[in-house]
Formats: C-alpha cells, structure tokens, sequence
C-alpha cells in the first residue's frame, strides 16, 4: 500500500509538471507597448492608459499608432486580438501574432462622423495568451462644430472733406477666417450711405468687396457720421462712416507751364512729363485734348482729389514732321476752367545716317581665275547729304566705285568682285572693308576660299558614257580592259583634258597629242612612245616604253590610260570593285 501510495504521488507531480509547462509555453505575456512615442511597461494588469485625442471637428476623424513588442527572452509566440467598447473607436488590426522580440503596430482611430459637439469618452481592450491577459486603454475626444468667422477690413471710413451734390464710394473686404459657410446682412443707418449688397454669402476662407458710396445731394455744410450694421452666423461688427460737407472748390496747377522742346535734330521720340495737381479743396476733373499728329498722350482725362496730383507722359514724334519751327498746344479742359500749355520745337534737318545691308559677305568657294560678285546695299537715313568713302585694302577684290554721295533717303548697290588677275593660293581668305562717312563708319568682313580649277573625268570599263566635271557625255567606244590594263579612248580623253589629238593614219598609224607645252607620239601596236617638248623648255626628246601598246577596237584608237594622264600630270584612281576610273587633272593659271 504504501509504494502504491508513493507511485500515485509521483504520478500526480509528473502531471503537474506536465499542466505547468503546457502552461509557460502557451501564455506568454507583452512586455512592452509604445504608444505615442512612449514605452509603457505592462507588467501589472490593473495598469490602463489613456490616448487624448484633444478637439476634433465634427466630421473629421484622427488616427494614432501603438506598437507592441514581444519579450524576447521567451521561445513562443504570442496571440492577441482587440475589441472596442465604442462604435466611434477603430482598431487596425484587430487580431496579431508575434514571435518573440517582435513588434507590430496598431492603428487607433477616432472618427466624429455620427458624434454630436460634446466631450466623450471609451474604451478598447488588448487581450494576448500571456500574463497579464488582458491590457485596457481609456480614449479621450472632445467633437466641437465648425463655425464661420465674420472678420471686416475697415471698421472706420473717412471720406473726408467731400463737395455737395457729389458721389463718392470706397471698398471694404469681407472676410470668413472660420471653417464654415458666413452668411449675413449689411444695414445702413443713414439715407446718403449706401452699401453695394444687403446679402452675403462667403465660403471659408474667402472674402467679398463691398462697395460702400455716400451721395451729398441736398446735405448741408458740416460733419457727418453714420454706421453699416453687419448680422452673420459667424459674429457682428459695425463700420462707421464719416465725412465733411463743404462747398469745395477745386484749384488747377501745371507744371510746366510751357514745353520748350528746342532745335530738334534727332529722329528719335523725345518724353516729356507734365504735371496737373489740384491745390484746392474740391475735385478737379476734366479732359487733356491735343490735335497734333506727333504729339501723343497718357491721360486722355483726369479726376484729381484736393492735394492730389496726376503725372501726364508726353511723347514726341519729330519724324513726322517737316523741317520748321512750330508752336502748338495741349489743351487742359477742367470744371473750373481751361488752360493751354504751349508746346515748342524747331525742326532742325537729321543729319546723314550710314545704314547697310549686311557686313559680313562670304564669297564662299572660287575656283582660281573664274568670276564670282556680291553686293552690298547701302542707303542714306538721315537728311543731310551722306558723304562716302570706301577704302579697300584686298588684292582679290574689286568695287564697282569708291567714293559718292547720298541725298535724303537715297541708296546705292556697291558691287564687289573677285580680282582673277591676282595672286592667290588654294585656301581661305578673310579680310575687312572699311567704309568712311559723315554719317557713322562701318567695317565689312569679307571671305572666301579659293579652290584650284579641276578637270574631272569619270569613266568605267565597257560604259559608253562618261562625265567631265559631272557633266554627261556618250563615247564612241567604251574604255576596256586589256590584259589588266586599262584602255580609254585617246581623242575623249586628252580632249577633254583640253589637249588636241592629230591622227597619222597609213602607214604609220601614229598618233600625235599636243598638251600645253609638249607633244606626245604614240604608235598604234608599238609599246614606244616618244615625247618631245618645245623649245622654250629646253629639254631633250624623252622615249618611254608603255607596258601596253595602243589598239584600234571598233575604229576608235584606245591608250593605256595612265601613261597619258600621268604624263599631263593628272591623278588616276582605278576603284577595282566598280571597275570605275577617275582622273583628277589641274588647270594652269590662264588656261
């Protein structure tokens, strides 16, 4: 009995060990929550903390964050979920699970949307698998409605000093500074004040002019004062309106009194400035009228209170006018009178103007010893005879004169040309033309580039069609290949070269060509060819062996094509995959 009791003992605590366990591992409490930025320990389960939202409107809603961390010191996780005692408190999520040292964040939201303007008060709960089970929270949140707010620009109006039988009218603003639609009236407490609008209706944030006019007819000379009384949903003020009655009477001073615009010899515009200032104590009002062309206004009319001035821009135009002197006026109609402001000005003559039409000429490319002409417009846009002198310091350039004289809006064209009988190398030139004159200088780049004169003569074998500088021309006999030489016929090529053929037909069949200063003899089936030259050059006869002699095919006489090009002193390239020649021969000066 007693070894069944001890058993059953031993059993018993091996269970409780068992419950104990199953117990640690399933319950494992949060040891931290940060709400706001703050860390709250929760180590006691009657701890509660409270979330103030402060004052919302109503209809507006708030939202804060709460961040659980679980303790990291234990091997399981943890479960939670959160339930609200108040329709207006939201949680986001509602339901987490952690692994130890983990964290997750909670969305507390309040929203107003159906909560009357008062304070409130609730309540949310977290509950977890842990110890302590269950952590509340107090949520705090005071709903107040959005009102408008009434805010005036002006409370007080002076007119001032005011003449009788007159309106007069001044703004003031408006304002809604609250947070819902201002609506209200406006009231005046006095016959001669007046408001724009009885009625208003003003968005938040928004504003609205009124118009606020006092009319003297009938008053008497003294002080008034009177009030517009403003009613709205969004509070009440009064604005006070005052001002003095007085048969005024206004008074006109012009400064200056005369406008002395002197000897004149510039087309140009000249400003002026005329001054009106009323020194009374009524208003000034009227109209500013002239009829002269080259006179030009600001102000057509003006309406000037008592110490108050008015600044006028004059603009005159002397170009429109005749050479003389003149003297006109701008008149000055006002409700006290009028009054002339003389206007003076002694049109001189303009003096000469150099004007051009470009000064920067390129010729672009010039081939040595062609032509080539640009002009050069210039006119005279003053009044006064334009003295002109062009000084040409470029060899290579000629003009069509130098010197001349222009009148009164006169013009010439000044041609410029090439210079052929110069010396000028293959390259670009740039130099400058200076012209001289009563009326202003001018400077006149001028540029070229200079380009030796090319013979070009494309060809390729079995074409009958050939170009010379691009032109088109059709041979009797297309060039041919030979034994891998290259022959073309000898009268279109060394013509075109500008050389001159002679044939010696039976029995020699020679060939003569005579090229600038030297005569070349070929000899049909013969691989010698003899080249002799004149005597001014005083050198002997050379022979020379050709690698291929000259045929006959289809009775045109064909050359090999380098020797006779090469012995004129062109170029020859042979591009082996067109089968094409290009010979590239420059021309002598004067040729």
């Amino acid at each position: 009995m007693e070894k069944d009791r001890v058993k059953l003992i031993l059993i018993c605590l091996l269970l409780l060990t068992v419950i104990f366990q199953i117990f640690s591992i399933n319950f494992i409490p949060i040891t931290k929550a940060i709400c706001n930025d703050r860390h709250e320990s929760f180590k006691k389960m009657e701890n509660e903390i409270e979330i103030d939202f402060g004052t919302l409107f109503k209809g507006d809603s708030a939202t804060r964050t709460i961040t659980f961390t679980a303790d990291i010191n234990n091997t399981n996780k943890i479960e939670g979920y959160l339930i609200s005692d108040n329709f207006w408190i939201e949680l986001d999520p509602k339901k987490f699970t952690l692994k130890p040292g983990e964290s997750i964040n909670i969305k507390v939201t309040v929203n107003t949307s159906n909560l009357l303007p008062q304070e409130y008060k609730g309540q949310f709960h977290v509950y977890t698998t842990g110890i302590p089970s269950t952590l509340s929270y107090n949520v705090k949140v005071k709903v107040v409605e959005r009102k408008p707010i009434l805010n005036v620009s002006e409370k007080e109006i002076d007119f001032g000093l005011v003449a009788k039988d007159k309106t007069y009218a001044k703004r003031i603003e408006l304002y809604n500074t609250g947070y819902s639609q201002l609506t209200g009236s406006l009231k005046s407490n006095k016959n001669w004040l007046l408001v724009s609008e009885k009625n208003f209706s003003i968005d938040q944030a928004k504003f609205e002019s009124i118009v606020v006019t006092i009319n003297t007819e009938g008053l008497k000379e003294q002080y008034y004062s009177g009030e517009i009384k403003i009613e709205s949903n969004g509070g009440n003020e009064t604005v006070t309106v005052r001002m003095k009655v007085k048969e005024a009477q206004p008074y006109l001073v012009v400064s200056p009194t005369i406008i002395d615009l002197g000897d004149v010899k510039s087309d140009e515009v000249i400003e002026k400035e005329l001054t009106i200032k009323n020194d009374g104590d009524g208003i000034l009002e009227g109209e500013i009228k002239t009829s002269i062309p080259w006179i030009e206004l600001s102000e057509k009319d003006f309406r000037i209170f008592s110490g108050e001035k008015l600044s006028i821009k004059c603009k005159f135009n002397p170009i429109i006018i005749d050479i003389g002197k003149y003297k006109e006026k701008i008149i000055l109609i006002s409700n006290i009178g009028n009054f002339e402001v003389p206007v003076l000005i002694n049109r001189m003559p303009f003096p000469p103007k150099l004007m051009i039409s470009s000064d920067n000429l390129d010729f672009g490319n010039v081939e040595i010893g062609s032509m080539s002409s640009l002009s050069l417009n210039l006119w005279n846009n003053g009044e006064e005879p334009l003295k002109i002198q062009v000084n040409n310091p470029i060899s290579w350039v000629t003009l069509s004169q130098s010197e001349f004289i222009l009148y009164r809006n006169q013009n010439i064209t000044l041609f410029l040309n090439i210079n052929t009988g110069t010396e000028v190398e293959e390259k670009a030139y740039e130099d400058f033309i200076d012209i001289i004159s009563n009326g202003g200088n001018k400077r006149i780049k001028i540029k070229v580039f200079f380009t030796e004169k090319k013979i070009v003569i494309d060809l390729q074998i079995g074409n009958k069609f050939a170009k010379i500088n691009g032109i088109l021309y059709e041979l009797d006999s297309p060039p041919q290949l030979i034994k891998n030489r290259t022959f073309v016929p000898i009268r279109f090529v060394s013509e075109a070269m500008q050389a001159k053929v002679n044939w010696i037909g039976y029995p020699t069949n020679e060939v003569q060509i005579f090229f600038e200063d030297i005569i070349i003899h070929l000899w049909v089936g013969n691989n010698i060819a003899r080249i002799e030259y004149f005597p001014q050059l005083n050198k002997n006869p050379e022979t020379v062996t050709l690698d291929a002699p000259p045929t006959i095919i289809n009775n045109r006489v064909l050359v090999p094509i380098r020797f006779i090009s090469e012995t004129f002193g062109a170029k020859v390239d042979w591009d082996k995959e067109t089968q094409s020649i290009n010979i590239i021969l420059k021309v002598k000066k004067g040729s």
